[in-house]
């Protein structure tokens, strides 16, 4: 059968339109940020429990904050002050985090689980809380389900070198804490830190602001 030119043009055109479309498709699959799902290529987590506890000295004493989260999303929250060793709370509060919270939370664990800082026990040492200019105390223990398995462990590391990141480990714990201190169901501040020394919390909607300025 004889095919004319024509034909012969259209059949190439459409050959060559469907190998971009499958290009472009690749394309999609291995640049950064251009994945269809919603986790970067690190092996998924799921949180069975996990505790935060987060102190800093200030001038007018040590504070602290304390999270507890279940696998069911349900989220113990206190803080207060350190007196003589001793955790006084000053407020408490049973609390759930978001599915949104808690997925970005497990997404910021995953891909802590994959960073040389974790996998070498490489951070900054925790403060001891001697005077203002002690670093403070960041500590995480955690227990994990993961495609290879239960992970439990936990990291000890200085406050401030978590509020102020300067390695890939050091930002996912600030992610971590930053998705509980937001994922709150209230807006008022915690013990009357809207960020705990550098750490950010909820903000206000515009329509709050608007009805309290």
């Amino acid at each position: 059968m004889i095919v004319s030119n024509n034909m012969k043009l259209r059949l190439m055109a459409k050959t060559f339109a469907g190998l971009l479309t499958t290009l472009a498709a690749s394309a999609l699959l291995i640049l950064p940020g251009c994945s269809t799902t919603n986790l970067s290529p690190v092996e998924a987590v799921q949180v069975k429990e996990l505790s935060l506890l987060l102190s800093r000295t200030a001038l007018s004493g040590t504070d602290f904050e304390q999270y507890k989260l279940a696998s069911d999303g349900s989220l113990f929250i206190e803080c207060g002050v350190i007196k003589g060793g001793r955790y006084i709370p000053t407020f408490q509060k049973l609390d759930e985090l978001d599915d949104e919270h808690k997925q970005k939370l497990e997404h910021a664990l995953a891909t802590l689980l994959t960073t040389t800082n974790y996998q070498k026990n490489s951070f900054d040492s925790p403060g001891k809380h001697i005077n203002i200019i002690d670093r403070g105390k960041f500590e995480v223990t955690f227990s994990a389900d993961t495609e290879s398995g239960l992970i439990t462990n936990s990291v000890q590391t200085s406050l401030d070198s978590v509020a102020d990141p300067t390695n890939p480990g050091e930002r996912q714990l600030k992610e971590l804490a930053t998705q509980i201190r937001t994922g709150v169901s209230f807006y008022e501040p915690i013990c009357n830190n809207r960020e705990f020394y550098g750490l950010p919390g909820k903000l206000y909607p515009r329509n709050r602001l608007s009805e309290e300025s």
